[in-house]
């Protein structure tokens, strides 16, 4: 059979399915306290001051400079200085422009460049060329004025690249030695057949170095999700911040918007849906802040500003959601780096998109994305200091670990290995990074007698780690060095380290060898439960497959006794775009839990042949209560929602009596719009909805609900997850770009909301969302109206599988709404679903 429903054997009933339908998220660990956009030891907090509504330090001065029209400008996303003194922006849909400023540095004229392509994300001037990353072009594009005119004669595609859009390619910068490029993408573009990895291949975004033809990619970094801009600081080291996926707020998977230092082979972990890696893995690197709810979108570095001596050290992220600009003090810390994140300017309305530096010190920065109007700012100090080189990282160990990394592109050698093998057990994490990616380069023959003979504990763990990575084929010699180690006697960082290489080195097909998981179960058994989070996180993962004795009895014990933590939040910044915010306000109100949801998921991953029945009441109880208190209008509480679901259906009827039974909210009848409708076309939509003047609110909550958008879509708190979240949907789309995306869904898809198409060998076709995996098959729900419908296919069967272009969300929406319900529903989405709203009556 090529297709098998999903029937309850297992108490787990399937976890990743339960898991799936939220594609793309994370979240782990506590930010840092914030309060009123400050940060950091009492002596570092920063006055803010607002004036003209925008927050900024005392003694900083922002101004205006121009309101950019967006024909035939467009909307701004990239912004750089080329060497004229001149600005070059790039726009979303529209073409390349030039900004020409004054000598008081104030726009004189702004014109369309001529000859270069639009839809233009990253920007660089150099090697007598312009380069542009263009979505027009699809791929890197190389530039020429040839005579000085301003007029580029020479376009030349250097390299095709594939998924244009936000999660596609983006910034181009020059490198560190001004001898090659660096290239940033997103987890839309799939890396190029000229591509070599530092490290093992990762999927996800990628950071590549090329040469100034751009004929071959080295990638520096990878397993990023959707990192939009890169920066180098004062002496050379990279960074990038990484997005989220909002929807996954409070999951144990998601991961906060983070900064992050990209050292040569890192991979940062990214992976889809709930299989994304935690920071605490020993072969990625953690974030070195987190930055709480944001949309990264431009860096720049502060070492090239005129600004005091704190920010020179900084690098400045834009929020473009919540209209922000961080800045991230960076304190060096052995191989790395440490920082800080303070807020530095924010403002409502004002989503910021990309900021460069003049070459007097102030700093330059647009606002616009998604078909908003652009408007361009300035910010200078009243008493401008000059560039500054200050706050290396300790000079030792950096150099150490630039050393090993050198060893990630150079062939094997005896120098390489030998310095590798020595920083193994260094105490600093970045320098056994680098020490182990460059072990992994080298011959394992070359090593062998090395990894038998260590007996640090570090080494031994790490040196098993890049042996379990190598290949299947190691697997068991690295499982054999762990269980000569003693668990319980391992500090807490080789703990972590040791479950990490453990779940690598396990996966032995058919089974690893009994005889050493006979000796490492007893040991974790009896370490769990543990006294942190994240041991108890790895332990539980990995015990839940072992299934030793007292496994569940434990986790549940655990499940109930443990106190959860809450997330901090920083208020005036989610106050910058209330809609928008108001799903992490709900979450400091009601804290969400994402170990003790990991912990359920673990405790249900065990064979229902184990569970007494009491135990399955316990974990359904828990279940419920949970539930009571998850936000609403978020996957985190849809996800307990149905894992709860699937653990009541292996109840008995009795044992499901007990727990009485389960609120649900009353149904309602459905809504069905006024009409007489129209075959809207998206040129009569936007004509139909130019004044949105005294709309009825009312008539627009109404018709939210007649035309379908709730039974998908979450917004003000309320619908389903199936499809994107609307909330502060203003601050992120135009008009235009909003009916755009409702009439025709397929032109700009997110990958996370993506369907797929399964073809059989026998020729049966499957199209839906693929939920799940495993080494056997998949499982796939084909109804987006019922994501329990899920249906199991064996990887023996699939002949090819692909994804579609075609947007799961039906066209024609819009098509029995009268003229009336259009622009009351586009007022209604336009103004976030708030009442007080000037586009309605006072009356509503």
């Amino acid at each position: 059979m090529e297709r098998i429903s999903v029937t309850p054997t297992r108490a787990c009933l399937y976890f990743a399915f339960v898991l799936s339908f939220t594609a793309c998220g994370d979240k782990a660990d506590r930010g840092t306290n914030k309060t009123n956009g400050e940060s950091g030891e009492k002596e570092e907090k920063v006055k803010l001051v607002t004036i003209e509504g925008i927050r900024r330090p005392e003694s900083f001065i922002v101004e205006k400079l121009h309101d950019i029209p967006l024909v035939p400008f467009g909307s701004l996303i990239s912004l750089t200085f080329d060497s004229k003194g001149d600005l070059l922006a790039g726009s979303e849909k529209g073409p390349l422009s030039r900004i020409r400023l004054n000598d008081e540095g104030r726009v004189e004229e702004m014109e369309v460049v001529r000859g270069a392509p639009g839809q233009v994300h990253g920007i660089l001037e150099a090697f007598n060329s312009l380069y542009l990353v263009s979505n027009e072009k699809e791929g890197l594009v190389r530039c020429r004025d040839v005579n000085d005119d301003g007029i580029y004669d020479q376009t030349e595609l250097l390299l095709p690249l594939q998924g244009e859009g936000e999660h596609g390619p983006h910034a181009i910068i020059l490198s560190a030695d001004g001898e090659n490029l660096i290239l940033i993408a997103g987890n839309h573009c799939p890396t190029t057949l000229e591509t070599t990895f530092s490290s093992l291949p990762a999927p996800g975004g990628w950071i590549g170095l090329l040469p100034p033809d751009a004929s071959k990619i080295e990638i520096i970094a990878s397993g990023l999700r959707n990192a939009y801009d890169v920066v180098l600081n004062a002496q050379g080291d990279l960074f990038t911040c990484d997005s989220d996926a909002e929807q996954d707020a409070g999951l144990p998977w998601y991961r906060p918007p983070r900064f992050l230092h990209a050292v040569n082979g890192a991979d940062f972990g990214w992976r889809k849906g709930p299989e994304k890696w935690p920071k605490h893995y020993a072969d990625s690197l953690p974030p070195i802040a987190e930055l709480g709810p944001s949309s990264p979108a431009g860096l720049v570095s502060g070492h090239l500003t005129h600004f005091p001596k704190p920010y020179k050290n900084a690098i400045f992220v834009l929020d473009w959601t919540f209209g922000t600009i961080h800045s991230i003090h960076l304190k060096p810390e052995g191989a790395g780096y440490k920082a800080k994140s303070q807020v530095f300017l924010s403002g409502p309305n004002m989503p910021v998109t990309d900021a460069a530096i003049h070459p007097d010190g102030s700093l330059y920065f647009v606002t616009g994305g998604r078909g908003v109007p652009s408007k361009l700012y300035r910010v200078r100090h009243e008493n401008p200091t000059g560039p500054s080189q200050e706050s290396q990282p300790s000079p030792r160990l950096r150099e150490q670990r630039l050393r090993l990394e050198s060893f990630h592109q150079s062939n094997p050698s005896d120098r390489a290995l030998r310095e590798a093998w020595e920083s193994l057990g260094n105490p600093d994490r970045w320098v056994r990074h680098a020490a182990r990616i460059a072990l992994e380069r080298q011959p394992v023959d070359g090593w062998r007698t090395l990894f038998e003979k260590e007996t640090n504990n570090r080494a031994s763990i790490h040196a098993s780690l890049a042996l379990a990575r190598k290949a299947p084929v190691h697997r068991r010699a690295a499982l054999a060095k762990l269980s000569n180690l003693n668990f319980e006697s391992l500090n807490e960082g080789n703990q972590l380290a040791y479950l990490r290489t453990l779940a690598i080195a396990s996966k032995i097909d058919p089974a690893p060898p009994p005889e050493l998981l006979a000796i490492i179960t007893p040991q974790l058994n009896a370490a769990y439960p543990a006294a942190s989070d994240a041991l108890n996180m790895e332990l539980s993962r990995i015990l839940s497959r072992l299934e030793p004795k007292g496994f569940i009895n434990k986790t549940l014990n655990l499940l109930q006794t443990r106190r959860s933590s809450r997330t901090d939040v920083d208020f005036a910044i989610l106050n910058q775009n209330p809609t928008y915010g108001d799903r992490f306000r709900r979450f400091a109100e009601s804290p969400a839990d994402p170990l003790g949801l990991h912990l359920a998921f673990m405790a249900s991953h065990a064979d229902a042949g184990n569970w007494r029945p009491a135990q399955m009441q316990r974990l359904a109880s828990w279940l419920r209560e949970s539930l009571k208190h998850a936000p609403t209008g978020t996957n985190y509480h849809d996800v307990i929602n149905r894992l709860s679901d699937n653990v009541e259906n292996a109840l008995t009827p009795t044992r499901r009596a007990k727990l009485g039974a389960r609120a649900t909210s009353p149904s309602s009848p459905r809504i069905l719009p006024q009409g007489p409708g129209s075959n809207w076309t998206l040129t009569a939509a936007l004509k139909a909805t130019e004044a949105l003047s005294s709309r009825n609110f009312a008539n627009g909550r109404r018709t939210y609900e007649a035309a379908s958008c709730a039974d998908c879509h979450i917004f003000a708190g309320k619908g389903k997850a199936l499809g994107p979240v609307l909330d502060g949907l203003s601050q992120r789309y135009s008009r235009g770009t909003m009916l755009e995306a409702i009439i025709h869904p397929s032109r700009a898809l997110p990958e996370t909301y993506a369907t797929s198409v399964i073809t059989t060998k026998s020729g049966n076709v499957f199209s839906g969302r693929i939920v799940s995996r495993d080494k056997e098959g998949l499982f796939i729900a084909e109804n987006p109206f019922a994501p329990n419908d899920i249906a199991r296919l064996e990887q023996s069967v699939i002949k090819q599988e692909e994804t579609s272009l075609i947007s799961p969300m039906p066209t024609g929406l819009l098509n029995s709404l009268n003229p009336d319900e259009l622009k009351d529903l586009t007022a209604y989405l336009l103004a976030d679903g708030k009442v007080e709203d000037s586009r309605f009556f006072r009356s509503n």
